[in-house]
């Protein structure tokens, strides 16, 4: 009995031993900063009743970011089959030349914000390998005209291209292959893949990148089930991004929760109650969710929801504007 409560105490005491050990490694190196940037959405901007230009003008001269993942709307740019209009692109790109900011370009159909996809009316009409053909198409137009600029720091392909969410079909992992090659073949810059952090075995899909993005939600809103609180763990994340690290040169959060779940047309109307919207995300939300990305070990992090915090200054209630220039100034 003494050599079979022996072997228990062995075991347990081994087990505690390897988390400790675990936790040790992983959060001895924990980035004291992070490089912060954040998404800039055309179409989210314009949803808000927001001029986009204006937004990121704005964020650059009163937050001081210097990093934008910017997603190309297929279906803005190409509203008529083989007319490319990119007049707003490129004053975002002369604005990032002016300030000499460093851009992650997200191309694909299935790009940042909802309905996730986007797809010209015209494609919508194709059968799938004529619409195939005609992403690669402007995938190619597109890298074509800013694969020069130095301003361009990575592309990003799709985005969370397997992860089951949006007004959207399953992509085929052959195009989605066909994209990355045709990207490495006219420009060296470094392919980003994306995956939900919360919800996927991210090591799965870094293989083909070069960097790994993944999303980092703390709490968010289902219609089945309401409100859902992530009780996910930053060592969670952290040993993830380890092995994830393997095989990517780097691994960071291009998605960090920072406005409430489901603005816009997605759940509920934005303009309802802007005082219920303010209390699911509020400042003090945002600096826990800033210093729960610094626990993960990632040392480049990306704000999803700049657009949100300037739809409510221009609304009267700059609390997380404000409150983020204060944050970022202690962080860049």
């Amino acid at each position: 009995m003494n050599r079979k409560w022996g072997r228990v105490t062995l075991i347990f005491a081994l087990i505690v031993l390897m988390f400790t050990t675990i936790s040790v490694l992983v959060f001895k190196n924990n980035n004291t900063n992070l490089e912060i940037g954040a998404t800039l959405s055309t179409t989210y901007s314009k949803e808000l009743g927001l001029d986009p230009i204006e937004v990121l003008q704005a964020s650059i001269s009163d937050l001081g970011i210097k990093k934008y993942r910017v997603p190309i709307y297929w279906s803005e740019i190409e509203r008529v089959n083989n007319v490319y209009d990119y007049t707003e692109m490129d004053k975002i790109m002369e604005i990032a030349r002016a300030n000499d900011l460093k851009l992650t370009l997200v191309i694909g159909q299935k790009v940042p914000r909802w309905p996730e996809c986007f797809i010209p009316d015209w494609a919508e009409k194709m059968q799938e390998q004529e619409r195939d053909y005609e992403i690669m198409e402007f995938i190619e137009a597109t890298v074509n005209r800013y694969r020069d600029s130095e301003n361009v720091e990575r592309w990003q392909i799709e985005n969370e291209s397997f992860f089951p969410f949006g007004k959207c079909l399953q992509l085929n992992p052959g195009l989605i292959q066909n994209e990355i090659n045709l990207v490495r073949a006219m420009d060296d810059k470094p392919i980003q893949l994306t995956v939900s952090g919360e919800q996927s075995l991210w090591v799965w899909r870094a293989l083909p990148a070069d960097v790994l993005g993944v999303s980092l939600y703390r709490k968010v809103y289902d219609k089945n089930f309401g409100e859902i609180i992530f009780p996910y763990t930053a060592l969670m994340y952290n040993i993830q991004r380890r092995v994830a690290n393997i095989f990517v040169d780097k691994v960071i959060i291009s998605e960090l929760q920072a406005e409430p779940w489901g603005v816009g047309s997605y759940i509920y109307p934005i303009t309802n109650n802007l005082d219920k919207a303010y209390a699911e995300f509020t400042l003090e939300n945002l600096a826990e969710n800033l210093v729960f990305a610094k626990r993960t070990g990632a040392d480049e992090v990306y704000l999803w929801g700049i657009e949100w915090w300037y739809f409510l200054k221009v609304n009267n209630d700059a609390r997380l504007w404000d409150g983020a220039e204060l944050l970022l100034s202690r962080e860049l």
